[in-house]
């Protein structure tokens, strides 16, 4: 996993950065925060707190924002990795594989919150579920050939 560098200043601009997670299976963004001069701020007097929303106007309600959890063992040297689990990617919409996502640090002195990335995620949604069991899921394939032949069910 490669960290990807965000900038950081006082004046709250926020970074945008879109990420692709893979349904079904853990994902893990390292964050490598910057500030003037590309280096490294230390973060060991933040908080960190992030979350995945359906779209901007989205409500706190279960089924629309997600908590981000978060690896800090790097904070130190201006590195946080943002984790993604499995739990939750089984629970995001095939329909409208698209979200937002939003991490803010909160100076643990000052209480002051800045927002220091946000952006898309875009869910690759696959054709794999991982414990389904014995449901089934259809999965329907279009043809956009100009050749005008169609196949039944029955064929399959």
């Amino acid at each position: 996993m490669s960290n990807k560098k965000i900038q950081f200043d006082n004046l709250g601009a926020t970074s945008r950065l879109n990420l692709d997670v893979n349904q079904y299976s853990d994902s893990f963004f390292g964050f490598s925060v910057v500030g003037s001069g590309d280096t490294s701020i230390n973060l060991s007097g933040y908080g960190f707190t992030g979350v995945i929303k359906k779209h901007s106007g989205a409500g706190s309600t279960a089924t629309d924002t997600i908590n981000l959890g978060f690896n800090t063992e790097g904070r130190s040297s201006g590195i946080v990795t943002a984790i993604v689990t499995t739990g939750v990617t089984t629970n995001f919409n095939k329909n409208s594989p698209r979200y937002k996502y939003e991490i803010d640090i909160t100076n643990d002195s000052t209480t002051k919150k800045t927002r220091i990335v946000s952006g898309d995620i875009n869910i690759n949604v696959g054709v794999t579920e991982v414990d389904i069991g014995e449901k089934l899921k259809c999965i329907a394939v279009i043809d956009e050939s100009v050749s005008g032949v169609t196949v039944s069910v029955s064929e399959w």
